[in-house]
């Protein structure tokens, strides 16, 4: 009896559904943070079998496009592959000064980013801001310093900023600061806890941001980024300070 082997799958066709995707996510079509659509319906929009989705999501994964998440789906965790910034990230990680470099330039992109969302956002960015500001508030101030889920949300606001400028380069760019920021966040968040009113004063902040790209206050947007940004670079200073003091 002829011995039955099972037939491969196309391999191109996985290579061309995860191509496929990651220019939608690199177009804009997808933001990050936002959940692709079920296995089911992208295995029948692109006219492919499941596991085909399924490998292609494997794919994108692990290149640091998607995040998987079991019983919850597929949700878009950068717009640039993790390879074209590793290094960045690592440089950031290991050499507290470039924190200082990182905030300058933050100043520059998050708020002109801020300015540009005031005038462009439309009903599904503030929605989508509106729920993140909500789940910040609920934050308690001393978590929102300490624990990941303040980090992470402290991101995604900046994140939904830039989504909300409809500016596609823009995003791709941010994209890579944000993962920067992702990186320098574990010890910034150690020396701010230091601080017992930080947490509170950059939960206000970012509240402060919010009101501007509601009233479509490019102006007061741009000030109140920078306004953040330079109560961070003051408090870290004195946190670094106190440390080399030691």
């Amino acid at each position: 009896m002829a011995r039955i082997r099972p037939i491969e799958r196309n391999p191109k066709l996985t290579r061309k559904v995860s191509e496929y995707i990651a220019r939608l996510i690199a177009d804009g079509d997808f933001h990050v943070g936002e959940r692709l659509p079920s296995e089911v319906r992208l295995a029948d929009m692109l006219k492919v079998s499941r596991p085909t989705v399924r490998e292609a999501l494997g794919t994108l994964e692990a290149r640091g496009l998607v995040e998987i998440r079991p019983r919850s789906g597929v949700y878009v965790s950068s717009a640039v592959p993790e390879e074209e910034q590793g290094a960045m990230a690592e440089l950031v990680a290991v050499d507290p000064d470039k924190i200082w470099e990182l905030l300058e330039i933050r100043k520059i992109m998050d708020s002109e980013g801020a300015a540009l969302a005031a005038g462009r956002r439309n009903d599904e960015d503030l929605k989508r801001l509106c729920d993140l500001a909500r789940e910040v508030e609920a934050i308690d101030s001393d978590a929102f310093l300490r624990r990941e889920a303040g980090g992470k949300a402290y991101v995604r606001f900046f994140t939904l900023l830039a989504a909300a400028t409809h500016n596609t380069l823009y995003l791709h760019m941010k994209d890579t600061i944000d993962r920067l920021v992702r990186n320098a966040l574990p010890a910034s968040r150690m020396r701010l806890a230091r601080f017992p009113e930080a947490g509170e004063t950059i939960k206000a902040q970012l509240a402060a941001i919010m009101e501007a790209i509601e009233s479509g206050d490019a102006a007061s947007a741009r000030r109140r980024v920078v306004t953040h940004l330079d109560y961070l670079e003051r408090v870290l200073r004195k946190a670094f300070e106190g440390k080399s003091q030691k």
